[in-house]
């Protein structure tokens, strides 16, 4: 993505890192994590704005602990999606252009299944 990358394990877990400002990490939206371990708030001293973003890869735990195993991932702008190993795809941050895929315009921002 612009300013978040993700890569898929061999046992099918997804591991994101980055910005995290729109939920492109699959992580929760930062208002939902401001006390979440995974997130860090930082200044934006060019802007005079805060972002979130998570430091250190970390696993997309509501995929894995649905058992949602995937085969490969795909950073877009502002937003994620993978392909599991069934061949189902998930998506989830920005959509406020319908980027995820889901025939809505609205920021998901959740991890959301893509009914192909």
């Amino acid at each position: 993505g612009v300013r978040h990358s993700a890569a898929v394990s061999e046992k099918g877990q997804v591991f994101t890192w980055g910005n995290a400002d729109f939920g492109q990490c699959g992580l929760g939206v930062p208002t939902d994590v401001l006390d979440a371990d995974e997130h860090v708030i930082a200044y934006q001293p060019r802007t005079g704005t805060t972002f979130a973003y998570v430091p250190k890869p970390q696993v997309v735990s509501t995929l894995f602990g649905n058992r949602v195993l995937a085969e490969q991932v795909v950073c877009c702008n502002f937003s994620t999606i993978i392909r599991t190993k069934a061949g189902r795809l998930w998506s989830w941050g920005n959509n406020t252009e319908g980027e995820c895929g889901i025939g809505l315009r609205h920021e998901a921002q959740r991890l959301t299944y893509v009914d192909s």
